[in-house]
């Protein structure tokens, strides 16, 4: 039961990480990032993968450390 809650946890910290995300960096940031287009390095898009990963392992840790000290 505990892993269901935690997979569980885990997924709705994810899914709220990610909702923030899209509303500060799409809405609220976003004339900001296309004043600053010609600055950008051209390589990035082989690092998106650090993109996808660092918001599931910050929600593994967050849920882990929140769990800990409940």
């Amino acid at each position: 039961m505990k892993v269901k809650k935690f997979l569980i946890t885990t997924t709705l910290v994810y899914l709220a990480y990610e909702i923030i995300d899209f509303i500060i960096r799409n809405i609220l940031l976003s004339d900001s990032y296309g004043a600053l287009k010609t600055i950008w390095r051209p390589d990035v898009m082989q690092k998106m993968w650090v993109l996808y990963l660092t918001p599931i392992v910050f929600s593994v840790f967050f849920v882990l450390i929140y769990q800990r000290f409940q």
